[in-house]
């Protein structure tokens, strides 16, 4: 069973995450702030990323970094599904580590295979 960390302050775009992964067999832990993720990712053994760049609270392109440059998160693979829409964000997120970028609103019908086939590209 695959596992995935969600990380999304909109709680609407959190639960349909969590809802349509869990129905597709993933077992799934959430999370709304980026600095409480950190903090909890570090004890968890995950398959997973999935993370939001527009927080009240923080940066999502930083927290790619922070991820990145911790030893117990720099192998797991991150994915960003985010509202963000301005030029280059997508370039800017890939080249701070995430291996696969969507933007919302999410297609309900296609995104836990769309989050199947990103992990199983990820070598």
């Amino acid at each position: 069973m695959p596992s995935a960390f969600i990380i999304d302050p909109d709680i609407t775009s959190n639960k349909l995450a969590t809802i349509l992964l869990q129905a597709d067999g993933w077992r799934v832990v959430s999370m709304t702030t980026a600095k409480n993720a950190l903090t909890a990712l570090a004890a968890l053994d995950l398959d997973l990323i999935v993370t939001e760049l527009v927080f009240d609270d923080s940066d999502g392109l930083e927290l790619i970094a922070q991820l990145r440059a911790t030893q117990a998160t720099r192998h797991i693979p991150i994915m960003v599904v985010t509202a963000a829409n301005e030029p280059g964000t997508e370039y800017r997120a890939r080249a701070a580590g995430c291996i696969h970028y969507l933007r919302k609103p999410i297609d309900v019908a296609t995104f836990a295979s769309e989050l199947t086939a990103a992990l199983r590209s990820h070598p």
